[in-house]
């Protein structure tokens, strides 16, 4: 079987689950186009973070690993508590208001959004996980307003995406059409 799946984004996993029934001999012709949809989607988030957000202007950054921090910010989610080590800023920064994608701040969250196309699987997420800050910002915690940046831009690709599994199956000598 080939398994369609978004990583860690609430729903869509559910509305593609009906796709893992189909027999991987049948998907190969729309292998290709599904990969190329997924680095269209991948690239459309990446656009979505860069985009011009109205949310508050801060002077602290988090810092990066081995730079040393000038303070430290609690943060709570997940029934966990996390000390996020802070830096000054060189330069003022405009965050995300509740609703628009995050704004980048160090890149990580960006720079650690993948695809894998190496198996039966075609899967694309996030590799941050601890603490998992692309899910806080896609679902948002009881401290964060969510700040979705997967999921408008996954609604927006699922009709390529079906449209690319119909022609898959049309042109599938399995399903003799």
């Amino acid at each position: 079987m080939i398994e369609f799946k978004v990583e860690k984004t609430p729903g869509f996993d559910k509305k593609l689950a009906v796709l893992n029934k189909i027999p991987a001999r049948v998907v190969p012709e729309g292998r290709k186009e599904l990969v190329r949809i997924t680095v269209k989607l991948r690239n459309a988030v990446q656009r979505s973070l860069k985009a011009a957000k109205t949310g508050e202007i801060y002077d602290w950054r988090g810092a990066h690993p081995g730079e040393e921090p000038d303070s430290y910010l609690e943060m709570f989610g997940g029934g966990k508590a996390w000390l996020v080590p802070i830096k000054k800023r060189a330069a003022l920064h405009q965050a995300s208001a509740p609703g628009e994608p995050p704004a980048i701040d160090t890149g990580e969250m960006r720079s650690r959004l993948f695809i894998d196309n190496r198996s039966d699987a075609i899967e694309f997420g996030s590799l941050s996980a601890d603490p998992p800050y692309p899910l806080w910002l896609e679902t948002g915690t009881e401290n964060i307003e969510a700040r979705p940046w997967l999921e408008p831009v996954v609604k927006k690709f699922e009709p390529k995406i079906e449209d690319a599994i119909i022609k898959a199956l049309n042109q599938s000598p399995a399903f003799g059409i």
